[in-house]
């Protein structure tokens, strides 16, 4: 049986069949506002998104291993985009950590500037992201990089609504054009 969601495309609304993969010819390619308000909102707040194109994985997972290895086993060598929802338990908490080691300190995720704030249509701030770029061993820049989504607290949300905010952040790593080196 084929599950139907509706794909909102800027020009156009269409039904199409969604699954593991979204239908040859089509591209993942959301902006920041649908990331934000399609998956990001619906996964925090209703648990499920349409579509299994974004993968869950731990924090613990993110962290533990080369960008390569996470993209390897879900992208084909068109596909420059891999898609995460990251949850974690002490992750957040107000701090923004600019610097993430990976692995056994096989590199290093560095953030290359401050939070960005993400609008909504109507001008109203609703999430931020954060650009990281990876640095391999002994500081070596590479072609990776990786954005990461998250909700803003708004001060007249519950407690529960704060903690499933804090709770998860969507992450777009990318490969750059020089994808062709292994690491």
């Amino acid at each position: 049986m084929t599950c139907m969601a509706k794909v909102v495309n800027r020009n156009m609304d269409a039904e199409l069949p969604i699954g593991d993969e979204v239908p040859i010819g089509y591209r993942f390619r959301p902006t920041d506002e649908e990331l934000m308000r399609y998956y990001l909102s619906d996964k925090v707040f209703l648990g499920s998104v349409p579509s299994q194109i974004i993968r869950e994985i731990d924090v613990s997972q993110l962290y533990a291993h080369h960008p390569k290895e996470l993209v390897e086993s879900k992208c084909d060598k068109s596909e420059r985009e891999q898609y995460f929802f990251v949850h974690h338990d002490d992750y957040f908490h107000g701090k923004i950590k600019k610097e993430r080691s990976v692995g056994d300190e096989i590199g290093v995720w560095r953030s290359t500037g401050d939070e960005v704030p993400i609008y909504d249509s109507r001008g109203n701030i609703f999430g931020f992201k954060i650009h990281f770029t990876y640095f391999g061993c002994k500081t070596k820049k590479t072609h990776w990089r990786m954005e990461e989504y998250r909700l803003i607290n708004i001060e007249s949300r519950d407690d529960e609504q704060v903690m499933q905010i804090e709770d998860w952040v969507l992450a777009r790593i990318t490969r750059g054009t020089d994808y062709s080196k292994s690491y």
